[in-house]
């Protein structure tokens, strides 16, 4: 099967999980989600942009030291290795238009490609934590701070994949009590 047919494949049974299980609203969107993405190379965690609970509102990265809701994230299984990451406060998912260089934005959870992406464990890093990257699973993009910017606020966009630290994630997964562990592999 071609690469084509697979993402087609795949985007058509994120899509109806979606509309089975996905989120309906913030409230739904809250049980389970207890992910946060820590950037390697600014220590910052990805958020939306404001806190909004919009759709078209951009992801940006920020300090974790409020500890709102609109800093984790549900991470769900689809077919094919593919997943949806949706916001705990919005129920929006993380978005991805395709084109380099782009903001990425929380929108409604539908059946587009550029909803669907792969978490890549890298393994180990220098201090003993595993690192991670977040592939578009469809288009051939990154997610990552927009011009390695060590900014709070600076915006997250879609870049080609370049072994750049400001790719790199920390992928933290919070007990139900709110007590961080690291993830294993």
């Amino acid at each position: 099967m071609n690469r084509f047919v697979a993402a087609l494949l795949a985007a058509l049974a994120i899509g109806a999980a979606g509309a089975a299980v996905g989120p309906t609203s913030p409230a739904h969107a809250a049980n389970g989600c207890n992910t946060q993405f820590q950037f390697i190379s600014s220590g910052y965690y990805i958020t939306v942009e404001n806190a909004s609970v919009d759709a078209g509102a951009r992801l940006v990265q920020r300090r974790s030291h409020a500890d709102g809701p609109e800093l984790y994230w549900c991470v769900t299984e689809g077919s094919g290795g593919a997943h949806r990451i949706y916001n705990r406060k919005s129920g929006l998912c993380m978005t991805t238009d395709g084109i380099a260089g782009h903001w990425l934005t929380q929108e409604r959870c539908d059946s587009r490609w550029g909803q669907a992406w792969t978490v890549i464990n890298l393994g180990e890093d220098y201090v003993g934590f595993f690192a991670y990257r977040i592939d578009s699973w469809f288009y051939p993009l990154t997610v990552e701070v927009y011009g390695n910017s060590d900014r709070e606020g600076a915006v997250i966009d879609a870049w080609h994949r370049n072994g750049g630290a400001n790719q790199l994630v920390y992928k933290w997964v919070h007990k139900p009590i709110d007590h961080p562990q690291r993830m294993r592999a």
